[in-house]
Order: structure tokens, then C-alpha cells, then sequence
């Protein structure tokens, strides 16, 4: 189509879908005309309108997500103004408002830092609140006491006992290789059901993982051909909720004049018990009770009793030795790659979960058939070891005579107590599937 207005030809096409409602040829023509001299003849600005009904760009599974173009508003709550437009209009003047400009006199002196305190590690006594002295106290208040007397008073002129070291050097080289032991027998030479009663003993209890319910946990625990394994904290804290941490004790100095006994504890040790300055709810290992406990897993491998079981040991990679002491977990950035548990020195630290593979730990692998089973066996070792006074620890003998906590024996000249420990007593474990994701714990 084309017209002439002021000795000028326009020609309008017009592109419209097969579905669009047709408009006369003297409306295009119009239209046409308003765009031309909006183009080249008008010093204004038009917008022109686009019929939502006019789109054209649909094509299949495309999809165009359009939205309008943010407003700057404002709300004045002391006048109670509506809100309204602060955009200036096209081509007016500039203006700087007096809240948005300032002067570099007007303004207060900065105060710097020297950053010091990013590069060095906070102490455990600058993060405990201090104890004011006893004659400050309120009427009627009194000192908090504590089992080794009142904070801030010795009780005794015997200068404190050390604290036990925990190890945090590498445990690759700890348990003897292979670190991995496959199974040796076929499933079809097993039973369950003569081992006994599948049931988990009554002060174990299960709870299974989110997404998992109690009928998924049931299902999983049914199925004779899924294979599980549970995983036993060596050091560290594990990446599922109420799961039970692990430490593991420096082996002592044979350069240190001092005489002293390590033992490990469980989570149920008592207080009284030693160590008596470690946390009750975590597994504190010895090197010796960690490979009497290897040594325990391979001889039931090896029976066949309880189905076939492959065993793992992991061990997590460490860090820098100077970043490893457990104070540096505090530090932001650190949680996510920090392997090692909180230090048994300050119980006031949720222990920081960590991925399974900056965990040290074990694995036994079994058919989820005999979960129950080997559950039970795991809460009712113990660790069994004879203590000599001159500090060394032994393994323990073969003694027919059970249900003692200490036995008087002699060996090599020395007097000798035979110590029973239960390590996994009271201890929360994890079940993993095949793929290691998380189904109960117990």
C-alpha cells in the first residue's frame, strides 16, 4: 500500500499473523505515516503502542519472560506521601540532592587496624568469660565449684595435671595393609537365623535418616540382597546428626621422664573414670586399642559367622600441621574442610561435621540381613588390655574367668590389672547403602 503526502511516497507493509483480527488499509496507512514523521520530521519522542495480541514470537517451547523495568520510589512516613515517581523526566537538568554529595572535611576520621588480629589463633581462655573473685560476688552467691575445687582457687599446692595429647598427624601408616579386606565366603553358606534373634539389643535404639521413614528402614533392612555397612568414627565428627564423634590420643613421648597411663573411653565412660578430662560423649581412642580393634574385625571376617564381611579403613588426608590444632577450627572457613572433631579441652563447641572423607574411620561391610547382628556384636566389645606400673600397656591374656573389671595376674616379674573397656558402649553409629548415603543410626 502507498500514499502521497507532501510530495513524498510511503509504502507500508504490514506482517500479521494467520489468526490476527485484519485492520482497514487506511489505518496502516495512518500508522505508517505517524512513524515516518516520528522518524525523520518530529524533534519529540513517541512510544509506540504494541498490541499484546500482536505477538509473533511464539515458536514451540520458547518461552520469553518480559517484565517492566523497576521503579524508584519513595515513602515519606512522617507525611504520610503516597508513593511516588522519582524518575526526572527526558532531558531535564541534573540535580544533586544533599544527602547524595559530601565533603571529604565534613566527614569523620577513619578508623584503621593493622589486621593483627586475623593472623593470629584465639585462645581458649580469651573465649571463656573470666570468673570476677569471690569478694565481688552478690550476697548469697557463691563461687562455682568444680571437681577440681573453686575456679580461680588451687585446692592443693600439686600443680595441675597435663591434659592427654590428641593426635593429629596422619593415620595412613597406623593399621597394617591392606586397609581394605574383601569378603571370603558366598552368601549362600549363611544363615540368620542361626546366629539368633534378628533384633538390635533393648538399650540399642534406630532412628532412620531423612528422607528415609520407619517403613523405607524396615524395607531396606528386609531386602536379602542389599549389602550396608556401618561406619565407626576413628577421629573426627561424621556429617549426620546425632552420630557420635572420635578421637584418637597421641601415642605417649618415650622422651618424657613422666610415667603416664592412656587409656582409651567410650561414651559411656564415667567421670570417674580415666581420662577423666575427656568429654563422655564421644569414643576416645589409643593407638593400641584402635589395632586390638582391627585385629578384632579380621578374626570375625575370618569365622564367617556372621555372614561375608568386607572391612575399610579410611584414612583422612591432614593438613598443615600448624592449622591442625582444633583452636584453628574456630576460625571462619574453616568448618567444611576441617577433618578433626572439637579438642576434649572445652566442652562449650558443638563438635563441626565434616565430609565422610575428612573423617578417619571404618567400615564393615555386611548383607543387611545381618545388620541387627553386627550391630550387637560392635556394642558389646571390649577392649581388654594389662597395664604394667611402669606405664606399658600389653594385650591381654586369654583368661577363662569373665565378668571382673580387674585381674590380678603376674607376668615378667611385675604385677599386672587387667583393664576391660567397652568402646562402643553407648556409642550412635550411622548404616550406609550401597552408594554411602545415610539410612539409620543407632
Amino acid at each position: 500500500m502507498s500514499t502521497q503526502q507532501n510530495e513524498d511516497q510511503v509504502t507500508v507493509h504490514s506482517w500479521a499473523c494467520h489468526d490476527f483480527q485484519p485492520i482497514s488499509s487506511q489505518e496502516l496507512l495512518d500508522k505508517g505515516r505517524f512513524l515516518v514523521r516520528a522518524a525523520s520530521r518530529v524533534d519529540r519522542w513517541f512510544q509506540p503502542v504494541i498490541k499484546a495480541s500482536a505477538n509473533i514470537r511464539s515458536c514451540g517451547a520458547a518461552f520469553e519472560y518480559s517484565q517492566h523495568a523497576p521503579r524508584c520510589d519513595s515513602l515519606d512516613v512522617r507525611n504520610q506521601v503516597a508513593m511516588t515517581d522519582l524518575l526526572q523526566e527526558w532531558s531535564s537538568d541534573v540535580t544533586v540532592d544533599e544527602n547524595e554529595a559530601f565533603r571529604l572535611e565534613d566527614l569523620e576520621e577513619f578508623q584503621n587496624s593493622d589486621l593483627t588480629c586475623v593472623f593470629h589463633k584465639p585462645s581458649i581462655t580469651a573465649l571463656i568469660p573470666a570468673m570476677p573473685p569471690a569478694n565481688q560476688l552478690a550476697p548469697g552467691l557463691e563461687p562455682k565449684r568444680s571437681r577440681k575445687g573453686i575456679i580461680g582457687e588451687s585446692c592443693s599446692d600439686e600443680p595441675p595435671r597435663k591434659r592427654p595429647r590428641l593426635d593429629h598427624s596422619s593415620l595412613s601408616k597406623l593399621l597394617p595393609q591392606p586397609h581394605f579386606h574383601p569378603s571370603v565366603f558366598s552368601a549362600g553358606d549363611f544363615s540368620p537365623s542361626d546366629i539368633g534373634r534378628n533384633a538390635f539389643y533393648p538399650k540399642l535404639t534406630s532412628r532412620p535418616v531423612p528422607p528415609h521413614t520407619e517403613e523405607a528402614m524396615q524395607e531396606y533392612l528386609a531386602d536379602p540382597y542389599a549389602r550396608g555397612a556401618w561406619i565407626i568414627p576413628v577421629r573426627g565428627t561424621l556429617p549426620w546428626d546425632d552420630c557420635t564423634s572420635a578421637s584418637i590420643l597421641a601415642a605417649p613421648s618415650t622422651l618424657s621422664q613422666e610415667v603416664r597411663i592412656l587409656l582409651p573411653s567410650g561414651p559411656s565412660s564415667r567421670p570417674g573414670q580415666f581420662p577423666a578430662d575427656l568429654l563422655s560423649d564421644e569414643i576416645t581412642w589409643t593407638h593400641h586399642a584402635l589395632s586390638t580393634f582391627w585385629e578384632f574385625l579380621l578374626a570375625i571376617r575370618d569365622a564367617g559367622t556372621l555372614g561375608p564381611l568386607s572391612l575399610s579403613f579410611h584414612a583422612a588426608p591432614v593438613t598443615d600441621p600448624a592449622e591442625s590444632s582444633w583452636s584453628n577450627a574456630l576460625l571462619p572457613g574453616n568448618h567444611e574442610h576441617y577433618g578433626i572433631h572439637r579438642s576434649a579441652t572445652d566442652n562449650s563447641f558443638p563438635p563441626l561435621r565434616s565430609p565422610l572423607f575428612s573423617v578417619d574411620h571404618i567400615k564393615v561391610y555386611h548383607d543387611t540381613q545381618y545388620t541387627k547382628h553386627v550391630r550387637n556384636v560392635l556394642y558389646a566389645w571390649s577392649y581388654s588390655c594389662v597395664l604394667a606400673e611402669d606405664g606399658s600397656v600389653h594385650d591381654a591374656p586369654q583368661v577363662r574367668q569373665r565378668g571382673k573389671r580387674e585381674a590380678s595376674t603376674s607376668r615378667m616379674g611385675k604385677d599386672l590389672n587387667l583393664q576391660k573397656i567397652r568402646m562402643l558402649k553407648g556409642a550412635r553409629l550411622v548404616l550406609v547403602d550401597e552408594k554411602s548415603k545415610a539410612v539409620l543410626t543407632c
